[in-house]
């Protein structure tokens, strides 16, 4: 007895006494790995020159279209590098298509956002920068020219890329953003649990622990970040939606891929800072953690999960709130911008008097309408070929219609065109024809904004009658806009002395400005290009004949 107690002291001492959670341990270790401490990549080597440059990129709102969106508005580190809101709202408060997920720990993931269309970190920091609902530059040279219009980013550049005869690019911008995420890393006490420090986890986080592996949640979320790994059907026993109650009904990985196989496929988000990432789930439409591993129970694995389980998963999962480096949340200084004053508005800027006639300003706005009619002729065309085009794509040309077209450019004819022809004119008949046809128009208008998601449904009365006001709003605005263009505003010009028409052209300046904010007109060019660019219709080669007709 004397002597197998002796033989249990000396174990005690020398630490290879049994610990009661070494099997949990084991499996955990086996089922999550070690957390590093940089993701690395070998196709983006981390240089503290271009963390540092990242870091200070991450912050740069003057690159974006309206000079208020930078990768820090919707990934505030503060906040874990969520926004808190249920989908992010970039430019000019447009609203993205998803949540916002949090970029800690994200860079080794298998690609960024949910649906995975961005490849790593460094694609998404790169995309971001033309992208509609994030900064929203018309091109990447747009915001190239932007960088190196801040004198000091030129020295930043090329410590972090040197030897490169030209370093201030959207690839080094992505490179440098890139590699300031990957040292995003936030080591949380269950990393301390897994590395022997047993007390790391209370008793009720190492029962949920174990219940978050044999309930079957460790499938998916798996590996050192708890996820990011796969990409996986959102909703394997039952519709997402009906736990969920998402207001819209998103398809997931099909809209990239546009294979039936992946309809309602998502990439498996990341569990690290779980508890600091509200609201959750791809549209943020859950805003508490313990109704989010509860619906998780129903819908992917078909276990209707007890308060006390979810309670001990929970608690498991507040053990992987991270902490954050101190310097991560340092803000940096960014470089003065004395001779870099940002217009929001893309493209060279026409000085006040070079400004446009009335019927130069209106007759590129019906060059815009066109555009935006070509956006509905190809979601007819998906539609009627039996594809189910994304209904938001619908929803946002439909209101460039509501909100320029109609609220805007039909406004100012109403106003200051159609008057001046009087009411018994020669072209008094054809401008009552174009005012019915305005109000027409708004009346079309509002039903295919109302009717938008039928797009997605299968049902396929109410689809038809949305295709049928799409295609009547084209019939009737295509010779509507080439009468005004080719018949009245000719007439209008003779109408009017030079200078009144001159001065005329100045007020419809001042009114679009008013109506539209700082950006103008070139701000709704962006907003349809970022459409077209969507449906795959904006290069205009497309259009050409693959054999050109003979002479």
């Amino acid at each position: 007895m004397a002597f197998a107690v002796l033989l249990a002291l000396a174990a005690v001492c020398s630490g290879q006494a049994a610990r009661p959670d070494a099997g949990l341990v084991r499996q955990a270790g086996d089922l999550f790995g070690t957390l590093p401490e940089v993701m690395v990549s070998p196709d983006n080597p981390v240089t503290p020159a271009k963390v540092a440059l990242g870091k200070t990129l991450f912050y740069e709102s003057r690159i974006s279209i309206d000079g208020t969106v930078s990768c820090a508005r919707c990934h505030p580190l503060s906040l874990y590098a969520v926004d808190g809101l249920t989908k992010s709202v970039g430019n000019r408060c447009r609203t993205s298509d998803r949540n916002a997920p949090t970029v800690f720990n994200a860079a080794a993931q298998i690609s960024a956002h949910w649906v995975g269309n961005r490849m790593s970190v460094e694609d998404q920091a790169r995309q971001a920068l033309v992208g509609g609902p994030s900064f929203g530059m018309a091109s990447y040279e747009a915001a190239e020219a932007r960088l190196r219009a801040i004198p000091g980013y030129e020295a930043l550049f090329q410590k972090a890329f040197p030897g490169q005869p030209e370093p201030v690019t959207a690839a080094n911008f992505a490179l440098a953003v890139g590699a300031f995420e990957r040292t995003l890393v936030t080591p949380a006490p269950f990393d301390a649990f897994l590395g022997g420090n047993g007390p790391a986890l209370d008793d009720l986080q190492k029962a949920g622990l174990k219940d978050f592996i044999e309930t079957g949640c460790a499938n998916c979320h798996n590996g050192a970040y708890f996820g990011g790994r796969s990409y996986q059907k959102f909703g394997v026993i039952e519709p997402y939606w009906k736990r969920t109650l998402s207001p819209d009904i998103d398809r997931g990985r099909y809209l990239v891929t546009k294979s039936e196989a992946d309809d309602y496929v998502f990439k498996v988000p990341g569990l690290r800072n779980v508890q600091m990432t509200s609201p959750y789930f791809h549209d943020g439409s859950v805003g508490r953690l313990s109704d989010a591993v509860w619906i998780m129970g129903q819908v992917q694995l078909g276990a209707d999960l007890a308060e006390a389980r979810v309670k001990g998963i929970v608690a498991f999962l507040h053990a992987l709130t991270g902490k954050v480096a101190a310097g991560a949340l340092e803000v940096p200084i960014l470089p003065a911008a004395e001779a870099a004053t940002v217009d929001p508005r893309p493209g060279p800027v026409p000085a006040p008097a070079a400004g446009l006639s009335p019927n130069e300003d209106l007759m590129q706005e019906h060059a815009l309408l066109s555009r935006v009619l070509l956006v509905y002729e190809e979601i007819v065309r998906r539609a009627e070929n039996g594809d189910r085009p994304n209904p938001d794509i619908l929803k946002q040309a439909a209101g460039i219609i509501r909100h320029f077209v109609e609220q805007y450019h039909e406004k100012l004819e109403e106003e200051q065109v159609f008057p001046r022809f009087g009411t018994s004119g020669p072209l008094a008949d054809l401008v009552s024809v174009l005012l019915e046809q305005h109000r027409a128009g708004r009346v079309l208008t509002g039903r295919i904004l109302e009717r938008a998601d039928a797009l997605a449904n299968k049902e396929t009365g109410e689809r038809q009658k949305l295709l049928d006001d799409i295609r009547a709003f084209i019939r009737m605005y295509r010779p509507h806009a080439s009468r005004e263009g080719s018949v009245l505003f000719p007439a209008f010009r003779g109408l009017l002395p030079a200078k009144e028409f001159l001065d005329l052209g100045d007020r419809f300046e001042a009114k679009e400005h008013e109506a539209l904010g700082a950006e103008g007109f070139e701000g709704q060019v962006a907003l349809v290009a970022e459409l077209e660019k969507r449906l795959g219709i904006g290069d205009l080669r497309q259009y050409t004949p693959k054999r050109a007709p003979s002479p």
